[in-house]
């Protein structure tokens, strides 16, 4: 056997063996999984991000540990020492959820936490110029942060942030209908030698070439998602631009231009139903003649959430990801999704990290989400934490979710499932699913020698 990707040794140094037993019995770690294509045979632990490389022997002796265990005496004489000591194979009565809990505990712990916060997610509005007919946040109030409350919102970042550079995450509604709250905030901080940077999440139908080039010089925007809905005629029938006359795909597509030519990376987040779906390889197509000899814009496809629970959802997920070498081929790849798969996360997501992340609306008030679950709002920037137990609710730990503990992927979803997330799949083996289809792309990748060491 040898190593076709290194992981995350901070983590195999806490899981590893030091003293296997000799008189006990082995069976295959619920964090291993065995991938084998073309005659190749990989070995991946979910928890360390570790890949190895297997021989055809090699291969044929481990899979029997799947259904019944074997000794160490079995694992010696077959010379696979190595997989005991890296916890590919443990013992039967080793609590896995358990070690990968207490795991992640200690790297946080190692890690040490910042005295104050770095990413402050911003609804400049909930407003919006468009009436997408899948929005989780139709219905919601119209609000746009007032001069008065964008001042306050400056104080207190100035107030919370921790010692290095400050993330501001712009979000809405659709964040440039409110251009100059943005526009205000970031002279502000800019005035007060704050040190930051921002990234857009926006429709990009208000973006022009001068403003793009006041976003990369005065917001210091990095990174711009642009949501898109696929060809030509989904996405008119589906963003329902209040004036489409101004605002049209012709209109995005140029306002990608002006981002690109920038320097700004541009993501392009393409939603999929299976309405939309026969039209997205000619889309494919379209974007790889437009886009795909620019590095710094990339796209990726993601289901609706509207789809999870749908009889249709697994054939949904399979089409998707069938799309992905097609992708690769245009020039059009995100490159970080597989050097992602080289480290453990210690956190999954914003909601998982109030300490350091935190959502701000446009009236100012606090969630962990910008999906802003209802009757999640614990504060406000004027009085700070009013609602103490809340706060140190959302912020404990979650417990191992029964449904989670015995799933090989349970390191990439850090930290559980969370009960109505939109972006958690709406089942376990929705999950499962959504999780193996991303393992086994990326295992292919590094197979074709595509996937960098992380």
């Amino acid at each position: 056997m040898n190593i076709l990707k290194a992981g995350a040794g901070n983590a195999a140094k806490l899981i590893r063996q030091k003293k296997p037993r000799l008189d006990g019995e082995y069976r295959l770690s619920l964090h291993a999984y065995p991938f084998s294509e073309g005659g190749r045979h990989l070995l991946l632990h979910t928890l360390t991000k570790e890949v190895l490389e297997l021989t055809a022997a090699e291969w044929v002796d481990i899979l029997p540990f799947r259904d019944a265990p074997r000794g160490y005496e079995f694992i010696a004489r077959k010379g696979l020492t190595e997989l005991a000591e890296k916890r590919y194979l443990v013992e039967t009565d080793y609590d896995e959820a358990h070690a990968y809990a207490q795991t992640l505990f200690l790297l946080k712990t190692i890690t040490g936490r910042k005295k104050g916060l770095s990413t402050y997610t911003i609804l400049p509005t909930t407003g919006c110029n468009a009436r997408c007919a899948y929005c989780y946040e139709e219905g919601m109030p119209v609000q746009t942060m007032t001069e008065a409350t964008a001042d306050r919102l400056i104080d207190f970042v100035c107030e919370t942030r921790d010692d290095g550079p400050v993330r501001l995450r712009w979000f809405g509604g659709e964040p440039l209908v409110a251009a100059s709250v943005i526009r205000r905030v970031c002279a502000v901080l800019e005035e007060r030698d704050v040190t930051f940077s921002s990234d857009l999440v926006t429709n990009a139908s208000l973006m022009t070439r001068e403003l793009a080039h006041e976003a990369k010089e005065r917001w210091h925007l990095k990174t711009a998602q642009v949501s898109l809905d696929g060809a030509r005629e989904d996405y008119a029938l589906r963003k329902r631009y209040v004036q489409p006359e101004r605002h049209n795909y012709d209109g995005v597509m140029q306002a990608i231009r002006f981002l690109a030519d920038e320097d700004i990376c541009v993501n392009l987040r393409v939603n999929v139903d299976l309405g939309n779906l026969p039209r997205i390889e000619g889309f494919l197509d379209e974007m790889g003649t437009a886009f795909g000899d620019r590095k710094n814009v990339t796209l990726y496809l993601a289901a609706l959430f509207q789809e999870q629970g749908s009889a249709h959802y697994a054939a949904l997920q399979e089409a998707i990801f069938a799309l992905r070498d097609k992708i690769r081929a245009k020039g059009l790849e995100r490159p970080s999704n597989a050097a992602k798969k080289g480290r453990l996360s210690l956190n999954y997501c914003m909601a998982d990290n109030l300490d350091s992340a935190i959502v701000i609306m446009p009236d100012g008030r606090f969630f962990h989400c910008e999906h802003l679950p209802a009757g999640q709002s614990w504060g406000n920037i004027f009085d700070g934490v009013t609602d103490p137990a809340l706060f140190e609710a959302l912020r404990r730990p979650h417990e191992i979710d029964p449904e989670c503990a015995g799933c090989p992927f349970l390191p990439n979803c850090t930290p559980f499932k969370r009960r109505g997330c939109p972006d958690c799949p709406a089942s376990a083996d929705e999950c499962r699913l959504s999780q193996r289809l991303e393992t086994e792309d990326m295992l292919r990748q590094l197979l074709c020698g595509e996937v960098a060491e992380a």
